[in-house]
């Protein structure tokens, strides 16, 4: 048997795929790491063909597959003891609503809030799925509040520290080297103020001053004024994050949405929502409703961040230059 690990290709999927991996070794889910297999994904790529539906066992985290019947198909050909789905995207939950029973009685936990009524996200579910008597992480709980957005209601400095600290080096759990660092981020919750802090959040610091002074050059140089889809945006051909918006010459809070658009290798355009202005605009709810609508159907994310992917021509239609 193996174990498929599936999840979306952020540190927020990065970080859940670990956790699984972890326990899976741990609690002897999998004989080996040999028999663990990760499957990076982003919204509109096809189904791994290397699963065996018969044998193979699949914990999908902090992702979905789209449009509602793919998903459905997948989770029909999979037994239910072999199958575990955790996800905390809105588009998720209104999808699993919409579904006949199929998607509900996928063991997991798909919810966008804990139970405060606080956004939660994909790492901190995984956490609570495995280890629903211990403590979370503070490194776990820092990739959660950077990609709920919860940094921008609470200023939490520290979380776009080790944000940047992620992107400076190689966090995926396809290396040796990527495993490693996520497993001193488990390791945070006895020691958060050691290599957490001193370490990886101080040297965030000088990554996150470095990546401002090149988004303000390169926002600049390609960023232009339009209208996305009929709501007002700051616009780039860039690989972007909501930071990288910033210092435009129109501050952020001027418009509904700031989009970026990128080429994949796979040989389709990425397109990224930001917003923030939650209280009014949903990217998920938008990029769902134009991804679904394109060539390459998918779409989801949250109310403030979100993607979807298409094609050049299909990107053209939904700019207008102002």
């Amino acid at each position: 048997m193996t174990l498929r690990i599936i999840h979306h290709n952020d540190p927020d999927g990065y970080a859940s795929a670990y956790i699984v991996y972890d326990y899976a070794l741990g609690a002897r889910i999998a004989d080996s790491a040999e028999d663990i297999c990760f499957h990076s994904m982003a919204y509109g790529r096809p189904i791994p063909k290397e699963i065996d539906y018969e044998h193979d066992s699949v914990i999908m985290v902090d992702f979905s597959l789209q449009p509602l019947d793919v998903m459905e198909m997948f989770a029909a050909r999979i037994p239910v003891k072999q199958f575990v789905w955790i996800d905390h995207h809105q588009t998720t939950v209104d999808m699993e609503k919409k579904s006949p029973g199929i998607l509900q009685r996928v063991p997991g936990i798909r919810t966008v809030n804990d139970n405060a009524g606080i956004p939660i996200s994909a790492c901190e579910l995984t956490w609570k799925f495995f280890h629903p008597e211990d403590e979370i992480p503070a490194g776990i709980r820092l990739v959660g509040s950077w990609d709920t957005w919860r940094h921008m209601e609470q200023n939490d400095i520290d979380a776009k520290d080790f944000q940047a600290y992620c992107s400076s080096i190689d966090c995926t759990v396809f290396t040796a080297e990527g495993r490693e660092f996520w497993s001193k981020v488990l390791a945070s919750t006895n020691d958060p103020y050691g290599w957490l802090m001193d370490t990886a959040v101080r040297e965030g610091k000088g990554v996150r001053r470095v990546l401002k002074d090149e988004n303000k050059k390169r926002i600049l140089s390609r960023g232009f004024l339009g209208n996305f889809a009929e709501y007002s945006a700051i616009i780039t051909n860039d690989r972007g994050s909501s930071l990288m918006f910033e210092d435009y010459k129109v501050s952020p809070s001027e418009v509904d949405l700031m989009v970026s658009f990128i080429y994949t290798k796979e040989g389709f355009w990425t397109v990224s929502l930001y917003s923030v202005h939650t209280d009014r605009i949903d990217c998920g709810a938008i990029a769902k409703k134009l991804g679904e609508a394109g060539p390459t159907p998918s779409g989801g994310g949250h109310k403030g961040a979100a993607g979807f992917q298409c094609d050049w021509p299909y990107i053209e239609k939904l700019i207008e230059r102002t």
